[in-house]
């Protein structure tokens, strides 16, 4: 971005938001979006006094079955379940090991746990959902990203009604999140039963703004719904990402500020035909 050079996917800002999994939950909250309750734990903290913090954990989330992950990695790397205040206490242990200096603690969700497609600029469109489907309680690296490791349920089996109300949401928060070009956003969608306000709701876990792009990965299949062939779609991303980075340039064109670096981009991005 500093060199002007054309880039695929969301900004330097939002990527950096969305890498961080607990800052990305509170901002989202106070937009009005349904996160999971979080709590960030300390290194310094936990290492002092563990007796004290687990303690204060449980008194938190008032349950002992919990998620246990870095705040700012994925791939489901050090991602626990901990049922008992032993596995909490190790799976802890384990990030801090690792040399992270936090730990994030969320509760564990019932419900269907999704994976959404999201492409567009400034007008983001939701692809159809895709059920993550696990052999454990937590969905593996494997499970993710080698070929018939894992399963994932495209489109996922929500009612119609609910896959617009699935799709809506995660356009509304593709754009809250300034995000462009494409992002995965992982979730859980609840039905009024399973959610604890008696309304269906999804539950925004993540936002990955560079999902992978493996051939088992399910955004391809996503896209497939809705008549996109795998080129197509990564046609999609790279005329995204010209138009994205021809409208920045607009705008450091007529920047007339001392503080920032002024540029003119005269570039214009190719037919998709032609890419």
């Amino acid at each position: 971005e500093m060199l002007g050079i054309p880039y695929n996917g969301s900004s330097v800002l939002a990527s950096a938001l969305c890498m961080d999994k607990y800052m990305t939950g509170q901002f989202l909250a106070t937009e009005g979006f349904d996160v999971p309750l979080q709590y960030l734990v300390d290194k310094e903290q936990f290492m002092n006094n563990k007796d004290a913090e687990l303690a204060r954990l449980q008194e938190f989330f008032g349950k002992t079955s919990l998620i246990v992950k870095p705040h700012d990695d994925g791939c489901s790397v050090m991602v626990a379940q901990a049922d008992t205040k032993q596995e909490l206490d190790q799976a802890l242990s384990v990030i801090f090991a690792d040399g992270k200096m936090h730990a994030l603690v969320e509760e564990r969700l019932k419900g269907m746990e999704l994976t959404v497609g999201v492409m567009g600029n400034t007008t983001p469109q939701a692809l159809p959902p895709s059920q993550t489907v696990s052999s454990k309680a937590i969905l593996s690296m494997e499970e993710k990203f080698l070929p018939g490791a894992g399963e994932n349920q495209t489109p996922a089996p929500v009612p119609t009604l609910s896959q617009a109300f699935i799709k809506n949401t995660l356009e509304a928060v593709y754009s809250a999140l300034n995000c462009r070009g494409y992002v995965r956003i992982d979730c859980f969608y609840q039905t009024p039963s399973e959610s604890p306000t008696g309304e269906e709701r999804l539950v925004i876990l993540e936002i990955n703004t560079l999902p992978a792009l493996t051939p088992a990965t399910c955004i391809f299949h996503q896209a497939a719904e809705i008549g996109l062939k795998p080129t197509d779609f990564l046609d999609i991303i790279v005329q995204l990402g010209f138009e994205e980075h021809c409208r920045r340039g607009i705008v450091a064109a007529t920047d007339t500020s001392t503080h920032s670096p002024v540029t003119s981009m005269t570039m214009n991005p190719p037919a998709l035909e032609n890419i």
